[in-house]
């Protein structure tokens, strides 16, 4: 019925609006006389009501979830749990609800009634007629649901027909049929028995939760029922208290959901009657499921028709239908004692008559506090038939004669049911919308219908203020557009002086001009146009208006377009065929028929004009500029083929040929930024927060300025491949009507594969270009003081080092191979890769040497704290090597670490020895002048001339590999000593080369004399001396050289060296012999020399002369005019004889 009077109000609503709409007017204005508008209006009636069709069905579908998770939670839930717990009940509804919980789930979403409901769908159990079922304990009110013939949608998901609770019906069974819900309350909430405070609190708990969730009626009747052994058995007392708990509980139910509830008496177990089954015992099925009771007539008017008045008669009436029946019943059975019991069941039945006529005035009749209950009928059932027959009728009159009574046998058990079926389902079911609703809940539907309705009489005020006020606004307008039109001649006289290529001298007309369009749609004031709303003629005036556009725009706007693109295909630009590709294809798409492309020509011509119209047009007048675009590509096509050019099209044509379809196609995937979606790297985004106060660029570009996301290993790896095959074969597809030439032999497999290869060696090869210049272009930011060097030595260690995190993004970006082990590799990976493997190998892997290079770095941070600490207090710093093992791990390291770890090793090596030159000098004065001077002033052989000698000991203390010189140097010096120039100099604190100072040559020839007079890396004084005899005068015979006791003689016949050890061996004499043989005979002449240094003295008597290497030397020596000549070859790095280092030797005494 509902579904029938929405689709009946809305065809009247579309009837209104189509033939009555067009005789409505405004001001002599019918805004629904257009078809037009008639139709918006008949769309709209059309979606608010399936709009509101579907909020139905939404809407039920929410309270029907609302209802079960409301029912299956708390009972008490919106109260604080502390109070629920408290009050009396409160467990039993907790118990109801959790119960309840295992089919809310299915239930939520689940239809499970009758189809035929909305949309011929089932109704959600929300929507389902519901009924509460009470009655004492016992009454057979389970019994008589479970033999009902009522259809069970989910009893094979719940496993039973019904949802059980604890011990049975102990609190409620919630029956859940394809035609209602049955609510089967406990027994003891009608008598209230067991525990009376909190039976009473559970009973009324359960209300509200009906209340609750279904506000408007929350039950549709009562089955109330009454059990034939509780009539019969039960005496007089207990019978009267009984009827006045139910009443108690109709009243309940009156005042907690109020609202008028039919309330359907069932009288179960009448098989209890005697009798009863011998006398129904040949009905059949269809007999048994008719209804046995009575209807009482319905009016709306409480007090007419009283139920309690014609229940005497309408019993009478059944009795006599008993009587009627029962002479058949009588002859249709031969069993004497059947016949017994059928001929007294009537007796039987008339006492249960009697005693209803006396229990049911006290459960309907008038009540003090409230409405008469709503008795709607009486009926007699039975579900099984189980149990001894009491024959009451027979077991009164013996008694009162006194004799015994018959003995009843007990009746045979039977699974057949006695009208149950048709009572429950076309008597209670069918009445499903007598009950009435609840009159708060009716008030607030009544506020909400007055308030829709004085919101509907609103709005119709509205839409008439609204239209008055829009037709004089059109008035207005009119006289408003004429002084427009003026103003627009003017600025068209004026357009007309400006060149033929500028786009923003045409753009006031056109501006003043569009004006007028929307003005000339939309004069309707307040109406939308798309209403279709038309209080005056200013849509002719808006329609002329579209006209005037439409011709400036093709007139005026589409030859300046035009002639922007011929002056620059004139002027062809050899450097740039890329552009002049692009301005080629857009003449021609210009005017080109069906090449048109509406998207493809609206995005060129907008980026051209964001690189070259001049810097006085204004973002604003740019924008204004692609909206009069927009409007004259909107209709297709916009110049005619026989408008363009020829001469110029030809002219291009043969420019661009020129230039290999590879590099166009290059050039159009730069142009289409495939990298936009990839952030530019860049220092700021690779180094975090620290890349400015970490890093520079030795070009000078910013920070932010880094590699495109073009060249990214994303695109390279993702995009770039199958976009270039797709602009391969666009290019190769445009080739004939740009170029005027065909390329379908590109389009072949094998020629379209050697093009993508060539392609990508042009992308790989500004890939590596642009990610070489990066990185070599990175550079460590300059740190003016000490300390501002530690900081940036701490910053680049620490382990989120922004070096590392920089080094390793390149990495990552450079490092373009196949993804995966099972990729095969491409030749465009193989070309970049291999461009980075040095710095690759560098970050790489598990303690790589970035890992050792940064370790270095904190321990330069440590260092040059304690440097510029030791400053602070005027103390020594503690010794380091750091600074020269960040030299040696710079060497090592591939660019560009090799010159940040150099700039940085220089840079503060320069700083720290600003910083501590004069404490070093103070400890240089203190530790190694003192001692130096006292072991060698005046000393042979650091003095040639010395009349003492320096004893080999005081020697190799002062001068051997970490002795008191070189300790010094390599403790303290050695990090601030530039070493790779000639002359060993200090670094400034810029790091370049600065000025050697006093005492640094002494240092550097200290390291000379330790490369000549010790081995051992310097740390043993000696060496072993090979003598060679070259020369040997004519006039003699021989030579005899005995040093430290061994013994070489040289002759004619002598050609290979002989070797001796300085010092010689312990225990020989410090003594050396020469001694000269002549070849005529007569007397040798020779020459003795001893002490430690004997060898040397010997030297100072010859005339030696530097040798092909540095380890070798010449000496002449000549006796009384007779010479020789040797070579002596030393192994250590430099020839002892050569002493002049250690005669220009001096110790130092000041930095």
């Amino acid at each position: 019925m509902h579904a029938l009077a929405t689709a009946a109000g809305v065809a009247s609503a579309l009837a209104l609006v189509w033939f009555v709409g067009p005789l409505a007017a405004i001001g002599g204005v019918a805004p629904l006389a257009g078809e037009r508008a008639r139709w918006i209006a008949v769309t709209a009636v059309l979606v608010l009501a399936a709009a509101y069709v579907l909020w139905r069905t939404a809407q039920a579908g929410r309270n029907n979830r609302l209802l079960m998770d409301g029912l299956a939670g708390p009972a008490a839930a919106a109260a604080p749990v502390e109070a629920a717990a408290a009050a009396p009940g409160a467990k039993e509804v907790e118990v109801i609800s959790e119960r309840f919980a295992r089919a809310a789930a299915l239930l939520k979403r689940r239809r499970v009634g009758t189809k035929g409901s909305r949309f011929g769908g089932r109704p959600y159990v929300y929507e389902l007629p519901w009924y509460v079922i009470i009655g004492a304990p016992g009454a057979g009110k389970t019994t008589a649901l479970v033999h009902s013939g009522l259809q069970f949608p989910l009893e094979a998901q719940i496993g039973g027909k019904m949802i059980r609770g604890i011990g049975g019906t102990r609190n409620c069974d919630w029956w859940f049929t394809s035609d209602a819900v049955l609510i089967d309350t406990a027994g003891r909430y009608t008598t209230q028995d067991s525990n009376r405070a909190a039976d009473r609190g559970a009973w009324l708990g359960f209300l509200d939760l009906l209340v609750k969730y279904r506000p408007g009626r929350p039950i549709n009747g009562v089955l109330l029922t009454l059990s034939v052994s509780d009539l019969l058995t039960a005496d007089p007392a207990k019978r009267l208290a009984h009827a006045r708990e139910l009443r108690g509980r109709i009243d309940e139910l009156h005042a907690r959901l109020g609202i008028r509830l039919p309330i359907y008496v069932m009288v179960t177990k009448t098989d209890l009657l005697a009798g009863f089954i011998e006398f129904f015992a040949d009905f059949d099925k269809d007999e048994r499921a008719q209804v046995w009771g009575v209807t009482f007539p319905y009016d709306t008017d409480e007090t007419s028709d009283d139920p309690l008045a014609r229940m005497p008669s309408d019993l009478v009436a059944l009795e006599q239908r008993l009587d009627e029946c029962l002479i058949d019943r009588l002859q249709a059975e031969y069993d004497r004692d059947r016949r017994a019991a059928i001929y007294t069941f009537p007796q039987q039945w008339r006492v249960l008559h009697q005693t209803l006529l006396e229990l049911l005035p006290v459960i309907f009749g008038e009540g003090r506090d409230g409405p008469r209950p709503f008795l709607r009928g009486l009926y007699f059932t039975s579900a099984t038939q189980e149990g001894t027959p009491m024959d009451r009728a027979i077991g009164g009159l013996a008694r009162a004669l006194g004799l015994s009574g018959r003995i009843v046998l007990p009746a045979r058990s039977s699974a057949k049911a006695f009208f149950v079926t048709r009572m429950l389902r076309d008597v209670v079911l069918k009445e499903a919308g007598l009950a009435g609703t609840n009159l708060r809940w009716q008030r607030r539907r009544a506020w909400l219908a007055w308030g829709l309705t004085g919101a509907t009489a609103c709005l119709v005020v509205a839409a008439g203020a609204l239209s008055g006020h829009a037709y004089s606004n059109g008035q207005a307008h009119l006289a408003a557009i004429a002084d427009r039109v003026t103003v627009l001649g003017r600025e068209v006289a004026a357009a007309k002086g400006t060149p033929a290529t500028d786009l923003a001298g045409l753009l006031p007309p056109m501006q003043s001009l569009r004006a007028l369009v929307p003005a000339g749609d939309t004069a309707t004031g307040p109406w939308p146009a798309w209403l279709g709303v038309r209080l005056n003629g200013a849509e002719m005036l808006g329609a002329a208006a579209h006209d005037a556009y439409e011709r400036l725009l093709k007139d005026a706007f589409l030859p300046r377009i035009a002639a922007r693109l011929e002056d620059r295909l004139r002027a062809g630009d050899r450097d740039h065929t890329e552009r002049l590709y692009e301005d080629l294809k857009a003449y021609q798409m210009l005017f080109g028929g069906k090449n048109f492309d509406r998207a493809a020509l609206r995005a060129f011509l907008s980026a051209d004009w964001d690189l070259t119209l001049p810097a006085s047009v204004s973002p604003a007048d740019r924008d204004a500029l692609r909206q009069h675009l927009d409007h004259l590509l909107a209709g297709g096509e916009v110049g005619a083929p026989s408008q363009a050019q020829p001469q110029i099209v030809a002219d291009a044509r043969r420019l661009v040929a020129g230039v290999p379809l590879a590099q166009r196609v290059y050039g159009r995937l730069k142009q289409l930024d495939l990298g936009a979606e990839v952030t530019p790297f860049t220092l700021d985004a690779a180094a975090g927060p620290a890349a400015r106060s970490v890093f520079t660029r030795a070009s000078g570009q910013p920070l932010s300025h880094g590699v495109p996301g073009l060249y990214s290993r994303a695109v390279f790896q993702q995009t770039f491949r199958p976009r270039t095959q797709d602009v391969l074969r666009q290019l190769a597809g445009e080739q004939s009507w740009v170029l005027g030439s065909s390329a379908a032999n590109v389009l072949e497999p094998a020629a379209q594969a050697r093009m993508t290869e060539e392609i990508e060696r042009l992308y790989t090869a500004d890939y590596t270009r642009l990610w070489s210049e990066f990185v070599n272009d990175l550079r460590l930011a300059p740190t003016p003081t000490l300390a501002a060097s530690a900081d940036q030595a701490q910053l680049l260690s620490r382990v989120d080092s922004p070096l590392q995190a920089v080094l390793r993004g390149v990495v990552r970006e450079v490092s373009v191979g196949a993804p995966n082990a099972a990729a095969p590799a491409r030749a465009d990976d193989r070309l970049v890769d291999p461009q980075f493997d040095a710095l690759r190998q560098f970050v790489g892997g598990p303690s790589s040497p970035m890992d050792a290079s940064l370790a270095l770095l904190g321990r330069l941070a440590s260092y040059l704290s304690s440097v510029d600490d030791a400053v602070k207090r005027q103390t020594a710093p503690p010794a380091s090597d750091v600074i020269r093992e960040l030299h040696v791990a710079a060497q090592r390291a591939p660019e560009p670490v090799r010159h940040m770890l150099t700039q940085l090793a220089q840079t503060s090596s320069g700083q720290a020895f600003t910083a501590l030159r004069v404490p070093l000098g103070r400890q240089l004065a203190e530790e190694v002048a003192a001692p130096c001077t006292r072991a060698t002033a005046g000393r042979y052989p650091v003095v040639r001339n010395g009349t003492e000698e320096i004893s080999r000991e005081d020697f190799a203390k002062t001068f051997a590999a970490g002795g008191l010189l070189d300790g010094f140097y390599q403790r303290h010096l050695a990090p601030y000593v530039d070493t790779s120039a000639r002359v060993w100099a200090f670094r400034r604190a810029d790091g370049a080369h600065a000025e050697p100072g006093e005492s640094l040559p002494q240092f550097q020839r200290a390291q000379s004399i330790r490369q000549a007079f010790f081995s051992d890396g310097g740390r043993a004084l000696g060496t072993s001396l090979a003598f060679r005899l070259i020369e040997l005068d004519p006039a003699v015979k021989g030579l005899t050289l005995e040093v430290d006791g061994q013994a070489m003689r040289f002759g004619r016949e002598q050609k290979s060296a002989l070797s001796i050890k300085w010092p010689g061996p312990p225990g020989a004499a410090r003594r050396v012999h020469l001694q000269m043989t002549p070849a005529a005979g007569g007397n040798a002449s020779s020459f003795v020399f001893e002490g430690p240094w004997a060898l040397f003295r010997l030297f100072d008597r010859v005339r030696i002369e530097p040798g092909a290497a540095p380890d070798r030397a010449q000496f002449v020596l000549d006796i009384e005019g007779r010479t020789a000549r040797f070579e002596v070859r030393s192994a250590t790095p430099l020839n002892p004889l050569m002493r002049q280092d250690l005669e220009q030797f001096q110790c130092p005494k000041r930095l």
